[in-house]
């Protein structure tokens, strides 16, 4: 892998950390819920791996994000 896809996923994965953290604290749920969205599509389209703890966040079945405690 080249150090310009290197980069780009370095960057994208700050991105996702930055967008779940906001989601996580956000009042309004449908805001939390395209942040999260957002977060999982550049995943997705990078073709990065969510770590454990960001994966637990998203039901299995129908792949919405599950704020705990709510």
């Amino acid at each position: 892998m080249n150090k310009k896809k290197q980069k780009v996923k370095q960057i994208a994965r700050e991105h996702i950390d930055v967008l779940v953290e906001h989601a996580l604290h956000e009042k309004d749920d449908s805001l939390a819920a395209k942040q999260a969205r957002q977060a999982k599509k550049i995943a997705m389209h990078l073709r990065i791996r969510l770590p454990y703890e960001i994966r637990q966040l998203y039901c299995k079945r129908c792949k919405a994000f599950i704020i705990p405690g709510r």
